[in-house]
């Protein structure tokens, strides 16, 4: 759903840097299982430290996922 390969999943955010590591938190935060979909995620600040391209690919999957969960 976040557009990376299964890969990163099990990778330490810190091993990770832009995009890549706020994707791999917003999958977490909106996982399927084992947790249940969370009714609200808050993000605070998502894109304040990232480059504007990576800002606006986060934004977008932002929406898209809100438009695809909801």
């Amino acid at each position: 759903m976040t557009g990376l390969p299964a890969s990163v999943a099990d990778r330490y955010t810190a091993e990770l840097f832009d995009g890549r590591r706020q994707r791999v938190a917003t999958a977490r935060a909106t996982a399927r299982a084992p947790a249940p979909r969370p009714d609200v995620v808050i993000l605070d600040e998502p894109v304040s430290a990232l480059h504007m391209t990576a800002q606006r690919q986060i934004l977008d999957l932002l929406g898209s996922l809100q438009r695809e969960l909801a």
